[in-house]
């Protein structure tokens, strides 16, 4: 009985351990994308803003994204503004992976890059 109370004790403490990891993911900052795109991000608590822009001297394209962080998921609606000269939007659904990098799960409006990296 005590080496079942001493491993439910162990799970219980290495699930709140994961959530709490799971809690901190802050995705503030600067990031780049594999088509040398730059992106700024602000997350405040599951409520995820960004800016990204292909240069910023002379972007083809610049837009600004709203979504929502949910676990890994992170899914934004985006929509090109005219400091560049593209003009699309669409819904970009990406996921955190353990080596901290957002992945593009599915991409709609033409939207480009991939993946994404925290500088």
């Amino acid at each position: 009985m005590m080496k079942r109370t001493m491993l439910v004790g162990i799970l219980v403490a290495c699930l709140g351990i994961g959530a709490i990891a799971a809690h901190a993911t802050d995705l503030t900052g600067a990031w780049s994308s594999d088509s040398g795109g730059s992106y700024y991000i602000r997350q405040l608590q599951n409520d995820v803003w960004w800016f990204g822009e292909a240069s910023a001297t002379d972007p083809g394209w610049s837009h600004v994204a709203h979504g929502t962080l949910k676990g890994k998921i992170l899914q934004l609606n985006w929509a090109d503004v005219p400091k560049g000269s593209a003009m699309s939007n669409g819904i970009l659904t990406l996921e955190l992976t353990a080596e901290g990098k957002l992945v593009a799960k599915k991409k709609t409006g033409g939207f480009a890059d991939s993946e994404w990296t925290k500088k």
